[in-house]
């Protein structure tokens, strides 16, 4: 049985062994294995770059059980507050800078959608083990700084341009940590 070999081919572990291509002018890329004959044993999934202020990196656990990573657009932050409340007994006389209702248990978070579009038939089921994966990131700024997040809901539409059929892919996640409400 043949010994699986891990090639990082993320866009820093890619600038680290081409130093001289300027990763910020490569739309996409992908990385072969070859014999010694020439002919491809193995091909990575198709690296789509995307330089914009809006583009999210997350990180994921892939079936091999190592880190594997997906560039998509960030469509919609949206944040989901709920809470119980209670009423006090009005005081006499009532004093209006006092609550007579109040919230409590308040359980707040963010939810991102993130978007894509670039990827085709070919990788679904590379797409299939970021939704599926227990694990996942988001960068925060760089690839060393990573933030723990959860992936909430995910799906892919099938849509037909031109002559070809291509992926709009959505990911919702919110990240791991609970924010702190004051409690009262």
């Amino acid at each position: 049985m043949g010994a699986i070999l891990n090639i990082p081919n993320g866009p820093a572990n890619v600038s680290q062994i081409f130093p001289a291509i300027n990763i910020n002018d490569v739309d996409e890329y992908y990385i072969q294995v070859l014999d010694g004959d020439n002919m491809p044993l193995a091909t990575t999934t198709i690296n789509k770059m995307m330089s914009c202020d809006d583009s999210v990196r997350i990180h994921f656990i892939n079936s091999f059980g190592c880190v594997d990573g997906i560039t998509m657009h960030l469509s919609v932050v949206k944040h989901i507050s709920k809470s119980e409340s209670f009423k006090t007994p009005i005081s006499t006389p009532v004093v209006k800078s006092r609550h007579n209702n109040n919230r409590f248990n308040v359980v707040a978070q963010d939810v991102f959608t993130v978007k894509t579009m670039f990827y085709g038939e070919n990788e679904m089921r590379w797409l299939d083990e970021l939704f599926d994966s227990p694990l996942a990131w988001v960068e925060n700024g760089s690839p060393n700084e990573l933030i723990p997040i959860i992936i909430i809901d995910s799906d892919r539409e099938k849509v037909k341009e031109l002559d070809a059929y291509n992926y709009e892919v959505t990911l919702e996640y919110t990240l791991s940590h609970d924010k702190i409400i004051i409690k009262n």
